[in-house]
């Protein structure tokens, strides 16, 4: 029974008159914070990645559509494109 407590070195703890869990508490708080901490951590990581991919095919789809428009033959053309396709130029106004 106490080889996994030895494990953790926590066998002593266990052996000790009357400390039972009172002892090993704190230890158990610290770990369900860790872990309540590396999952926080996780979820974050996690939301930052969708929105780095989000951002990219963002972008991937504006500079599709902006190579798209300046292809085309003639001035208006490409205006005309670029506003129907919602993409902003370096040299449209905000």
């Amino acid at each position: 029974m106490h080889a996994h407590l030895a494990t953790w070195g926590l066998a002593d703890l266990a052996r000790s008159k009357g400390a039972g869990w009172a002892r090993a508490l704190p230890w158990v708080l610290a770990a369900l914070a860790t872990a309540g901490l590396l999952l926080s951590l996780s979820l974050v990581v996690q939301n930052v990645v969708r929105q780095a991919a989000l951002r990219h095919a963002a972008t991937a789809v504006q500079t599709d559509a902006l190579w798209r428009c300046n292809t085309l033959p003639g001035r208006d053309a490409r205006g005309n494109c670029l506003r129907v396709a919602g993409v902003a130029t370096p040299d449209t106004p905000n």
